[in-house]
C-alpha cells in the first residue's frame, strides 16, 4: 500500500501538532511494514522524514503576508501524481488535493469555530474557505480525545461512525523523571525552584489570568518560586507580553521562549509544579509530559484535559483568579 502524509508542518520547529506528526512517522519508519510505502509531502514528494530544526527562523513577520498564497500553492501542487496513492494521512485538520483510495484525517480541537477570536484573521479565513469543503472528503477522522469525538458529533455530525479516538502519548526516552541529568550546566544559574508554564504565548493558553494570580502571591513566595515561561512566541499577545515584562523586570519571572525538546523535558523534571490553565485543549500535551517527568501538574477542569489527567492533577477553573492563587 502506497501512503502519502502531509509533513508541511515538520519545516519548521515543532510544537504540539509537530511533534504528533513527526513521532508517528518515525514510529511508522521502525516499525518498517513490508506491505506499506510511505511517501511524505513537504510541498514536494519525499521518501526522507526531516527532524524539525531547533529554532524558529527570524523571519517569521516577512513570511506572514505570503501564507494565504503559499496555502493555496500547497493545495494546487499537491494534486500532481497523487492519484497513484492509496491512502493519504492528513495530521493537520484539512486535507489538501491529494486523490487517493481513502483519505484519513487528524481533527486536533475545533478551537476555529468556538474560539475564533484567539486566532490570526489569515488561520480562520483558511478554515473558513477549506476546512468544511476538503473534510467532506475524509473517510475517517481521527481526533486525540473522547472530548473532541463528541465535538465531531457536533459540528460535523454525519461522520457519526467514522470517528475513532486515539489518545496521544509523550515519548518517555525524552519525558522521564531523570530528564535533567546532562543539564547541570544550565541549571548551575537557574533558579532552584520555580513554577512552570509550557505553551505558545496566545490567548487560548490563559496566560493573563496566570499572572494576575500570580501577582496576588505574597512577594516572599514570588522570590523563592519564580514563573518561568517556555514557549514560542505566538499571535494576539501585545498585552500578555507587556504583563510578563512587568514581571520578568521585577526579577520575578523568567521567560526562556521556544527550547528544544530535551531542555523542555530538563525543566519539567526539575520544576515545582507545572500550572496550565488553558482555556480550551483537544488533548494538552503539556500535563502529560510534566506527569511522565515527575512534575505535579495544576490544570484546568475544562475540555480534553480532566480525561488526560484523571485524578493525578489539582484542578482549577480557568475563568477564577482565586482559584489559581488557592492552588
Amino acid at each position: 500500500m502506497k501512503i502519502i502524509i502531509n509533513t508541511i508542518p515538520l519545516l519548521k520547529p515543532a510544537t504540539g501538532i509537530g511533534y504528533y506528526i513527526y513521532n508517528l512517522c518515525r514510529e511508522f519508519l521502525r516499525l518498517s511494514f513490508p506491505e506499506f510505502s510511505f511517501t511524505f509531502y513537504y510541498g514536494w514528494f519525499s521518501r526522507r522524514l526531516y527532524t524539525p530544526p531547533d529554532k524558529f527562523f527570524s523571519a517569521k513577520f516577512y513570511l506572514k503576508p505570503f501564507k494565504a498564497f503559499l496555502r493555496r500553492i500547497f493545495h494546487f501542487t499537491s494534486s500532481f501524481f497523487s492519484s497513484s496513492f492509496d491512502l493519504y494521512f492528513e495530521p493537520n485538520f484539512i486535507p489538501l488535493s491529494f486523490k487517493p483510495r481513502w483519505i484519513v484525517v487528524t481533527i486536533h480541537d475545533f478551537s476555529f469555530i468556538r474560539y475564533p477570536h484567539w486566532h490570526p484573521e489569515e488561520r480562520i479565513a483558511y478554515f473558513y474557505n477549506y476546512f468544511f469543503k476538503n473534510i467532506s472528503r475524509a473517510d475517517a477522522i481521527i481526533t486525540p480525545s473522547r472530548f473532541i469525538a463528541e465535538e465531531v458529533k457536533e459540528f460535523i455530525p454525519n461522520f457519526t461512525g467514522k470517528v475513532v479516538s486515539i489518545s496521544l502519548a509523550c515519548d518517555t526516552s525524552i519525558f522521564h523523571p531523570q530528564a535533567a541529568l546532562g543539564f547541570e550546566k544550565f541549571f548551575s544559574s537557574f533558579p532552584k525552584k520555580y513554577l512552570l508554564f509550557t505553551g505558545t504565548i496566545e490567548p487560548r493558553k490563559n496566560l493573563s489570568t496566570l499572572f494576575q494570580a500570580y501577582s496576588l502571591l505574597p512577594d516572599s513566595f514570588k522570590r523563592e518560586y519564580p514563573l518561568v515561561i517556555v514557549g514560542a512566541d505566538g499571535w494576539k499577545n501585545s498585552f500578555i507580553k507587556e504583563q510578563l515584562r512587568v514581571f520578568i523586570n521585577k526579577g520575578e519571572a523568567i521567560y526562556l521562549g521556544y527550547v528544544p525538546v530535551k531542555l523542555l523535558a530538563a525543566l519539567y523534571a526539575k520544576a515545582y509544579c507545572l500550572v496550565y490553565p488553558s482555556f480550551y485543549e483537544g488533548f494538552g500535551l503539556p500535563p502529560l509530559e510534566a506527569m511522565s517527568c515527575g512534575c505535579p501538574v495544576i490544570v484546568s477542569r475544562v475540555a480534553s484535559l480532566p480525561e488526560v489527567c484523571g485524578d493525578a492533577a489539582l484542578y482549577v477553573d480557568p475563568t477564577q483568579v482565586e482559584d489559581l492563587v488557592s492552588a
